[in-house]
């Protein structure tokens, strides 16, 4: 006959310290597993979408800024230079004025050194730390290929 405490396979009965011990295994087993799921990182977002978005505000941004620009451009410059010249960018602080001739350079360095450049930096909504002017074509597509872009 089987001893006292065992079962016929050799087993304690249950209450006694193996079933005590599974139980603590099995609860270790399940704090295991919700620490598993709480440390996991979140499946990594491989879409575009972020970047895309975050690039359209930015180019909507500097557009909003250039078109400022031209237009304060437009208000402000004389009118002997304003029919000579036009804004052709504006990158990073630098305003990029292209004019048609070196006469029409030398006065427009001339009004933004008394003054201009404050009052177009001051009127622009971008902000606009320099003025930069040279000389090429009023025609934006001839000037492009001109200059090989």
């Amino acid at each position: 006959m089987a001893e006292a405490g065992k079962n016929a396979a050799g087993r304690g009965e249950p209450g006694d310290r193996g079933d005590r011990a599974d139980a603590a295994l099995i609860d270790a087993a399940q704090r295991l597993d919700r620490l598993r799921t709480s440390r996991v990182r979140p499946a990594r977002d491989t879409s575009i979408n972020g970047a895309v978005s975050a690039q359209r505000e930015r180019t909507g941004r500097l557009m909003r800024q250039a078109g400022s620009a031209a237009a304060v451009w437009a208000e402000l410059a004389p009118a002997g230079l304003r029919e000579r010249s036009r804004v052709e960018k504006l990158v990073r602080g630098s305003l990029h004025v292209v004019v048609t001739d070196a006469a029409t350079r030398f006065t427009l360095d001339r009004w933004l050194r008394g003054g201009g450049q404050e009052r177009v930096a001051a009127a622009a909504r971008a902000p606009i730390d320099k003025v930069r002017v040279r000389i090429g074509s009023l025609d934006d597509e001839q000037d492009r290929r001109a200059r090989g872009r």
